[in-house]
């Protein structure tokens, strides 16, 4: 009898797991491109405004992307290098890139959430990326790319990445449409990069001289505000770089060998 329980256990937890990953697949995923994009992305679903799940760049070839919607959140970044020159975020679906104006995110509203905790547009940013039962032109199970981004925001994500975006995005500006397989085609080639950045390359060379560090510790060695160290730190936990432990209420992080 025990062991039938047992059994029973497991395959409720088991079935509970491939449900979780089956509703997340078919769900809205945030792609969060720098700092600002994480806060955002973390904030809708903490706060419960959207049914998502965050994914880093460097695993969105995991996703079975005709079953899955993704946004792509760049607003601001913490690179110091290359400029991303959009005036206006967009939207993509499978097939052609289209503008709408009443499915677009207002750069200012994801600004105003990140540096002033503006809750009101917070809760336009959910609005907006929330799915609709009939969408003008996009359809539901398309894939819906979301670029975010304020003028001449910069991408966290390496010189490679930001000059296969560049080009794009221009033509998508001044178009208004553009194959989203061309755009995905070259997005993909970049995400290597995502390691290339000096944030992140300090906190891995802290942790493997130092061999444990916190998170307070983390950010006098890199100078990073809270919210940009949070973004670097998931960027290396979700690559599998480091890892974090919990001792009360400090997060210590240690470089994997």
């Amino acid at each position: 009898m025990v062991h039938r329980l047992r059994l029973v256990v497991v395959l409720s937890t088991v079935a509970l797991v491939l449900y979780s990953v089956t509703a997340s697949a078919e769900g809205l995923v945030l792609l969060p491109l720098d700092s600002c994009g994480y806060e955002v992305a973390t904030a809708l679903i903490e706060r419960g405004l959207l049914d998502a799940v965050v994914v880093a760049p460097a695993n969105i070839e995991a996703l079975d992307l005709s079953r899955t919607r993704v946004a792509v959140l760049a607003i601001l970044s913490t690179a110091t290098e290359g400029f991303l020159e959009l005036d206006r975020p967009l939207y993509a679906s499978t097939d052609t890139l289209e503008v709408r104006a009443e499915r677009i995110v207002s750069a200012a509203d994801l600004v105003a959430y990140c540096v002033y905790r503006d809750l009101d547009a917070l809760a336009r940013v959910a609005q907006v990326l929330k799915p609709q039962s009939s969408p003008p032109v996009l359809k539901i199970e398309a894939i819906l790319l979301v670029v975010a981004v304020a003028v001449a925001a910069t991408l966290s994500v390496g010189k490679e990445l930001q000059v296969r975006f560049r080009e794009p995005l221009r033509r998508v500006a001044a178009t208004i449409s553009i194959s989203l397989s061309l755009l995905m085609a070259k997005t993909k080639l970049g995400y290597a990069d995502l390691l290339n950045h000096p944030i992140r390359a300090t906190i891995l060379e802290v942790l493997k001289t130092r061999g444990v560090a916190d998170f307070g510790e983390l950010m006098r060695y890199t100078k990073a505000s809270r919210a940009t160290l949070e973004w670097h730190l998931w960027v290396l936990k979700t690559r599998g770089l480091i890892v974090e432990v919990k001792s009360g209420r400090r997060r210590l992080y240690k470089a994997k060998p």
